[in-house]
């Protein structure tokens, strides 16, 4: 760091009223927070649209966590789930995602007799998924037969490890990288149907392609997280960051100072 020169003491005003600045503060924020909400919803494209929102909302996210240096996931994950009120599911563990995961662990074998061989578990006792809410099949015991089975295959560490990694806010963590980092639209709803979702489900998805000089098809179920919802864990988080700052006598943003380290080496530590 540069070196400091001190010119004296910092004094209060005798009539400073720091919960009266810190509400008008807050009010100021929230005035051009609902500004920056009205710009990105005006964005038609809809990964440009996500890739907005989880900006605005890793904004809040990273500042309340002052900034962890190499643990931006769990920032993320902690703030959602801390301020987030409208949905109760997110920390449960999503059994499709998880299921595609993993199935390379699962054996065959043959369930029925004169049947040919098939997964020892799948996800054929959900049945038809296809345009069904996320929050039905989350609540269902599915994720938690694959967990155990994969706990008495390969062991306890790894079935946590997976569950961890496929609860539904770790998904929505993983669909902000995915469209920050390489723009995929990971889990956006397509532009050609009109479903007015906001929540997620899934979604059927016939297949061809060609593979080693094949032509190959095949029919997958892909999780499917609409920005509408997004946008409204936003809205959520915006009102509970400023809460909290509101009870905190915070200033919002307070973290985001003139001496974090990043200004100079663009790096906080």
């Amino acid at each position: 760091m540069p070196e400091k020169e001190i010119h004296g003491d910092f004094v209060v005003r005798p009539d400073y009223d720091a919960n009266a600045e810190v509400r008008r503060i807050i009010e100021k924020v929230r005035t051009e927070l609902d500004k920056q909400l009205a710009c990105i919803d005006a964005i038609t494209d809809k990964t440009l649209q996500l890739i907005c929102i989880f900006s605005l909302l890793d904004s809040m996210a990273q500042e309340s966590a002052a900034y962890p240096a190499g643990d931006s996931r769990q920032a993320f994950c902690s703030f959602v789930l801390q301020h987030e009120h409208t949905y109760g599911y997110l920390d449960r563990v999503d059994p499709v995602t998880l299921f595609y995961r993993v199935e390379d662990h699962i054996d065959k074998a043959v369930l029925i007799p004169g049947f040919p061989a098939e997964k020892e578990v799948s996800l054929d006792s959900l049945g038809y998924i296809d345009m069904r809410s996320a929050r039905e099949i989350l609540s269902s015991p599915k994720a938690d037969e694959i967990l155990k089975y994969l706990e008495k295959k390969i062991g306890s560490g790894y079935a946590d490890k997976k569950a961890e990694e496929h609860k539904l806010i770790s998904l929505i963590y993983r669909m902000r990288s995915k469209a920050t980092h390489e723009m995929t639209g990971l889990g956006v709803e397509s532009t050609w149907h009109d479903l007015n979702m906001t929540e997620p489900y899934y979604r059927d998805v016939g297949r061809v392609y060609v593979e080693d000089e094949k032509v190959v098809s095949d029919d997958i179920c892909e999780l499917i997280i609409p920005n509408a919802f997004i946008r409204h864990i936003l809205s959520d988080c915006i009102d509970g960051y400023l809460d909290e700052c509101s009870a905190q006598c915070r200033m919002p943003f307070s973290n985001n100072v003139i001496t974090r380290k990043y200004r100079l080496s663009w790096y906080d530590k």
